[in-house]
């Protein structure tokens, strides 16, 4: 059947929107959590990469190396930081804290000025340390400051980050908004269920109830539900089924009236034909008698003229000719009305056929010499199975048809 996938259809049309807006949802949330997440990470790095550079100010100012040490270690105390390195301007270490990745000889006398670089699951933040007054050594390295004025560069902090808590806010990020996602489809998928339900289950009533009516079983109904989406289908199906009712009921009636019509009259005229048939049997009959008769006649008068001349026998002879082809006639007749009246008996039996074609052949080879035709019969020594009498009236009609019109 074909409704299992309507309902199919159904519940990819209602699931896929939702599958596509929540995939959609999530994925715009999380690239825009996850990327403040990311900012606020490294903003919160550059900040206390920019805090420990400015309270380093006086520590390398006045070369106190133990306080930088301190200050490095006391920055561990955030567990983010992974490592500290503190160098003079010279690019030398002055302090360091934690396990550092960087290299820790920096060439003396570059200016590195500040950056930021991310190395694996570390993000390294570089900053300057410069002096809040000029000094006026012209032998100073020199940045630019906030008013243009140059500073003097003491060192340099460099602070790497540790990613890995990023990281593990983003996999905690991803699973949450797989999971929510999963519940909105969850929930989606149970209600497009609940509405596919709603209109596949009364199309596949619909459905069966128009398979059955097929069938021919016209007193199928829908059961029609007052607030169901369908209703109108289901009133339209019902109303199809019973007009289709009552037109089978109607035509199952007027082809029960019109057979019965038939009936009366084809027994009408089976009737009329037994009678016209007995009737033709009857008259046939009674015309053969004065034609037998008429043929006595005949052959009592060639009797009694004996030897008159050759005109006289000719017209005895057609005389007799005509009685015998009036008698064939009227015999002809008359079988035919027996056996349209079912009075007449089939007697089969074996014979030679070769009997039956000698009497024909010297019944009819006078009448075919009288009109010029040439007539001749293939004697056989076959046998046959019929009734001899009306085997013979069967060939004598159509020979005598033959001769007649040829």
């Amino acid at each position: 059947m074909i409704w299992p996938g309507i309902r199919s259809q159904l519940l990819s049309v209602a699931v896929a929107p939702a599958i596509l807006v929540a995939v959609l949802l999530t994925i715009v949330f999380m690239h825009g959590r996850v990327a403040d997440l990311t900012t606020a990470h490294k903003q919160r790095a550059q900040a206390l990469a920019n805090q420990l550079a400015a309270n380093a100010e006086f520590e390398l100012f006045s070369g106190n190396r133990s306080g930088l040490q301190q200050r490095a270690q006391s920055a561990l105390r955030d567990t983010d930081i992974a490592a500290v390195t503190i160098f003079d301007r010279a690019g030398s270490v002055a302090a360091s804290a934690g396990s550092a990745s960087i290299d820790p000889g920096l060439r003396k006398g570059v200016q590195v000025g500040s950056g930021e670089f991310e190395r694996g699951t570390r993000f390294l933040v570089l900053r300057p340390v410069a002096a809040s007054e000029q000094p006026g050594d012209p032998f100073f390295d020199t940045a630019e400051g906030p008013a243009s004025q140059p500073k003097l560069i003491l060192g340099y902090v460099a602070l790497e980050f540790s990613l890995e808590s990023l990281q593990a806010s983003e996999r905690n990020l991803i699973l949450t908004g797989l999971l929510v996602t999963g519940v909105g489809l969850l929930f989606g998928t149970l209600l497009a269920v609940r509405l596919s339900r709603g209109v596949s289950q009364p199309l596949m009533e619909l459905a069966s109830t128009v398979e059955r009516v097929g069938r021919g079983e016209l007193d199928a109904r829908v059961d029609v539900e007052p607030d169901g989406p369908l209703r109108g289908l289901e009133e339209g199906v019902n109303r199809m089924a019973a007009r289709l009712e009552q037109a089978r009921d109607g035509l199952e009636r007027r082809v029960t009236e019109a057979t019965a019509e038939l009936n009366r009259k084809k027994e009408e005229a089976e009737q009329a034909s037994v009678a016209k048939s007995r009737f033709l049997a009857a008259a046939s009959h009674d015309l053969r008698q004065p034609m037998h008769a008429l043929g006595l006649f005949v052959d009592n008068l060639r009797g009694e003229i004996g030897g008159s001349g050759e005109r006289v026998r000719r017209l005895l002879d057609g005389m007799s000719g005509a009685t015998e082809a009036m008698t064939t006639m009227f015999n002809a007749l008359l079988d035919i009305s027996r056996l349209d009246a079912g009075v007449i008996n089939v007697a089969p039996k074996d014979f030679p056929v070769s009997m039956l074609l000698r009497r024909i052949e010297s019944m009819f080879t006078p009448l075919a010499l009288q009109r010029g035709l040439r007539f001749s019969v293939v004697d056989s020594r076959a046998w046959v199975r019929s009734d001899p009498a009306l085997l013979e009236r069967i060939l004598q009609n159509l020979v005598s048809n033959a001769l007649t019109h040829t």
